[in-house]
Parts: C-alpha cells; structure tokens; sequence
C-alpha cells in the first residue's frame, strides 16, 4: 500500500471563534458509509502554511486510525469536495491515502481496503490503548495490493459500482414493498372492524371486554432474589410480543418460587394479551403457557362458541388504538383493568367472525410475501 499511496496522518487544533479564522477538519464523525459528509466538520484555527499540507483532494481515501470499536478500525472512505469555496483537512486521528493515479485508481483502492481478505489482514494491525483501538500504521502500509492494470482496475470498479447501483435499487424496492404492506395491512383493518360508537351491520352488537373475556394483569417476582429467576416459567415483557404478535418465546424465565411470591401467574396457551403501561394497545397471543410483567393483562375468552380467539386478536390489534385516548393526560401512560374490561369491540355472529378472519389471513399472507 505505501508503494501505491502516499500516505499522512493529519492534524488538530484550537477551535476557531468563526470560519475565517481556521478551516473545517474532517473526523470520523464525518464517515458515512464509505464516503465523506463534510458539512459537519468543525472549523479549527490552523494557519494556512501549515494548513497547506493537510489539505484534502478529490479523491483521497481517509482510514479511521483509532475508535472504541475494533471493526471501524481501518474503516476507508473517500474524499469528494461539495463546497469548491472551502478548504477542508482532516484530523490526527485519520490517515490520508493519496494514490498514485498513473498505476492506481482511487476507488480501485477503496473497493480493496473493503474487501474481506484486505480487512482480515489490517484489522489484526491493532493496539488497545485505555478502551480505544488503535491502528498500527507502519503495518498498515505494508499491507499487499493486487494491483492490475488501469484498464482492469477501471473494469473492475465499473463493475462493482454496477452491483452497489442494483442492491441500492433493490433496497428502495424492498423498503417501498414494507410501506405498501404495512399500509395495506392497516387498510384492510380499517375497513373490517367498525370504530368505536359507529352503527353495526344486521347481527353484530357491541360488547364489552369484561363480558366475553377474563382479564387479569401479569406480575413481577423481586429481581433482588436470584432463586426467583431462570426457572421453567417463560415471563413475557413487552419487547417479547414481536410486530405480528405471535409469542412462541420469551427472553427471561421464573421459577416456581417467584410465581408464587409475585403477582405473577400462568396464562395458558391462546390467551391474548394487551399491553396496559407505557407502550397502549400493544397486542399479542401466546403460543405457550407463560405469566407476564405487570405491565401487560391476559384476556381469556369465556365461551369460545360465542367469540373467535383469531378475531378478537385481530379486532384488538386494531381497535387497541383507541383505548390510547384513556390514558392521555398522565405521567406515564397506562390503562387500568376497570377500563379495558369497559371498553367495547364490535361482535359479529360467530360464523361471520371465522370468515373476517380466514380473509385477513390471506391479506397477512400477501403482505408477509411483499
């Protein structure tokens, strides 16, 4: 690398009191991805004489020197100018790269220092110095380059810069495809249960969650006492229901012990549960036997004749959004079991409710493929 490249670390100093007086100094807080965003650079009181060589070029790779985190270690990023009136250098934590340009492209060079085999050879060139990791630069330069002729290497940079174009474009299209799905997901459920007060089609009633369900909050054992933890019991957080709310399994589990010195309890398989404290209307079902935090309530459906499980999962994960309304206004966020047993969701015959749900199966199925 040192025969290709000539190769400086940079400089630091007094902060400026306004632009004039100094000259902005790239750090690696400027790094993203493999370029540089210089607008964020500060501006250091440097002298132009000596400001002169550390002056930055289109083109120029800069390596991260030094972090807390091994792997940005030797992190290499190029250098293209946005404002033409400026002059911009860089920092004593960063080495710059200047390559000779009559045997080696810039971004040749670039796409190397990113390449895995390139990588595994720098990133064992490090010291640890109170919590930092920092590059040893003398190794660093005698790291070996393949170097092919210019036209190659302009064939090769072609090429890569082809693949990064098609996986930009295809993560546009991956992201445009998560927004469509989530909006027709929400769509769909907007179109299917009625809002709160809204008059029913022939058949369907309003009825309270108290009146068709069990509700119950889960507990918390004592974190002080370790016989309570790590036992056979899965206990469910909010962070444990996942985005489509299906719980098959939990981070943290009780004992037998801490059940029984707790609030806590066991909610069996099919219980649905609501999240009641700080995040409202989070809604998800159980897979498994499990007690909950406090901070979520298990809702055991009384007669299963009379109401779907699937639906009432579905009706709530919708119509949740509403009882956030119930809980504006105080420090932190909750619903109390008073509430959410008051609380009302449409109730269409059960026949009818198999049927909204075998539909939103199929629209779950749809977006889950987009």
């Amino acid at each position: 690398l040192g025969e290709v490249c000539e190769y400086a670390s940079g400089i630091w100093g007094p902060e400026a009191e306004n632009e004039d007086e100094g000259y902005p100094v790239i750090r690696s807080t400027e790094i993203s991805g493999m370029y540089i965003n210089p607008n964020t650079a500060l501006v250091r009181k440097i002298s132009k004489h000596i400001a002169s060589k550390y002056t930055l070029k289109d083109g120029d790779i800069l390596v991260n020197k030094s972090s807390g985190s091994p792997h940005l270690v030797g992190w290499a990023v190029l250098f293209k100018k946005t404002d033409e009136s400026k002059e911009y250098l860089f920092s004593n934590f960063m080495l710059r790269l200047r390559a000779k340009q009559d045997i080696l492209l810039p971004h040749f060079c670039l796409y190397y220092l990113h390449s895995p085999s390139a990588r595994e050879i720098y990133l064992k060139a490090q010291d640890t110095t109170t919590g930092l990791r920092n590059l040893r630069v003398r190794e660093f330069i005698q790291l070996p380059v393949p170097l092919p002729p210019l036209q190659e290497q302009k064939r090769i940079v072609q090429k890569i810069q082809q693949v990064f174009s098609c996986t930009k474009e295809l993560k546009r299209e991956v992201e445009e495809a998560r927004k469509e799905a989530e909006a027709l997901w929400k769509s769909v459920l907007f179109h299917t249960f009625p809002r709160p007060g809204s008059e029913l089609p022939d058949g369907w009633k309003w009825v309270k969650l108290g009146e068709v369900c069990n509700i119950r909050a889960g507990g918390t054992p004592s974190r002080s006492i370790e016989e309570y933890w790590g036992g056979s019991i899965p206990w469910v957080k909010i962070s444990d229901i996942p985005e489509d709310g299906h719980v098959y399994k939990t981070e943290e589990a009780i004992t037998e012990e801490g059940l029984r010195n707790s609030s806590a309890k066991v909610f069996p398989a099919g219980t649905i549960l609501f999240s009641i404290f700080a995040t409202i209307g989070k809604v998800g079902m159980l897979h498994i036997d499990a007690a909950t935090n406090q901070a979520i309530a298990g809702l055991e459906i009384k007669d299963e004749s009379l109401v779907d499980r699937e639906y009432l999962f579905h009706c709530l994960k919708y119509m949740g959004s509403y009882l956030q309304s119930d809980s504006r206004g105080m420090a932190q966020n909750n619903i109390n079991q008073t509430i959410l047993k008051a609380f009302s969701i449409p109730l269409p015959p059960l026949q009818e409710q198999k049927r909204i749900v075998q539909k939103i199966q199929q629209v779950f199925s749809c977006t889950k493929e987009l």
